[in-house]
This record gives structure tokens, C-alpha cells and sequence, in this order.
């Protein structure tokens, strides 16, 4: 009979093998699941979806323009357009609103401060449909905002006036005139 001889060295080496493939695979697994969450933020920063502020004040109606002057070469010395809030919108202090009117052809740039009586440096608001003035823009209330330009509109002008309501956005808007000045016109 012949007599089978074991040797262990072989076998050490494939063990050795397996456990060294194991504790890679453990390894990697756990750098996965630590990097992986870390990667991650368990409790993300809660995003907000937020709209553009809009401005608080709104014009209503048509912007009109009141010329002065004889037929054929009238010019339009004042404009008048009527205001009300925003929906949703808080009541507004009118004294401390700035207007900018701005006139790209005589390249004047004029900043207005409410006033109870107007002028060329300054604009006054009254109670829609009546003379009362107005100093608080509240609910449904409209008010009637008269503007005593510095440099008259001509035919074929431009204007661009500019509504700064204490802390809120600036409402801008830009008109034109005709071709013929008429003493009470809407402008475009």
C-alpha cells in the first residue's frame, strides 16, 4: 500500500488568496457606503420656489397727454395716467414714491417727489374721479397721477417714466406720441 503524503503548502496559498479577496471586497464595499452617503445629503437644504417680486402698484387705463400750444404745433406739457395696487398687495405711501421720467429726445432725465400741488420737479395724486388728494393707495382705490413734464413732448416723441414705490419693484413703461399734438390725447 502506498501511503498518501499531505502537503498543506498549496492549500495555505489558495486560503490566503480568498482572504485577501474577501477583505478587498468588504473594503470597497464599505468605501462605497461611506463615500456614498457622505456624497449624499441625508437632510438637503429645503429649496424654495420663489416667484419674481412684482411690482406693487399697477397702471390702469390708457397714459394720456395734454398739449398746449396752437393747432399744428402743439406739444404735449403733461400727462396723466391712473394707479391702483397690485392683486395682493399691501397699501402704498404715495408721498414717498419717486417717479423718473426720462425723454430720449431732448435726453432729459427728471426724478419727481409727490407734492400736494404740481409742478415741473414734482407730481401729485388724486382720488380717481375726484380733485380730494390722495396720499395712501389702499384696497380697490385708484388714484390719478398728473405729471408736469420739464421739457415738452413733441410729435413723433418718446417718453419713458418710471414708478418707484418704496419697497417694492420699479413699474417702467415707455409711450409715444402722434404725428399731430391734439390738445387731449391717449398716448401709445
Amino acid at each position: 500500500m502506498t501511503k498518501i503524503k499531505s502537503d498543506n503548502r498549496g492549500f495555505t496559498g489558495l486560503e490566503a488568496a480568498i482572504v485577501l479577496i474577501a477583505f478587498v471586497v468588504v473594503a470597497a464595499v464599505f468605501t462605497y457606503v461611506i463615500f456614498g452617503v457622505k456624497g449624499q445629503d441625508i437632510n438637503p437644504p429645503v429649496t424654495r420656489v420663489t416667484e419674481p417680486a412684482a411690482p406693487s402698484i399697477q397702471v390702469i387705463g390708457n397714459v394720456y397727454g395734454y398739449g398746449t400750444g396752437t393747432p399744428g404745433s402743439m406739444e404735449i406739457n403733461r400727462i396723466q395716467l391712473n394707479v391702483g395696487l397690485a392683486p395682493k398687495a399691501s397699501s402704498l405711501d404715495l408721498t414717498k414714491m419717486i417717479i423718473v421720467v426720462s425723454q430720449p429726445d431732448v435726453a432729459t432725465i427728471t426724478q419727481l417727489t409727490y407734492a400736494g400741488s404740481l409742478s415741473t420737479s414734482t407730481f401729485t395724486v388724486e382720488e380717481a374721479g375726484t380733485t380730494n388728494e390722495l396720499r395712501t393707495l389702499s384696497g380697490q382705490t385708484q388714484g390719478t397721477v398728473l405729471i408736469e413734464l420739464p421739457a415738452n413732448l413733441k410729435a413723433n416723441g418718446k417718453i419713458n417714466i418710471e414708478l418707484r414705490p418704496p419697497g417694492s419693484q420699479t413699474l417702467s413703461f415707455s409711450r409715444a406720441t402722434d404725428a399731430t399734438i391734439y390738445s387731449t390725447q391717449i398716448l401709445s
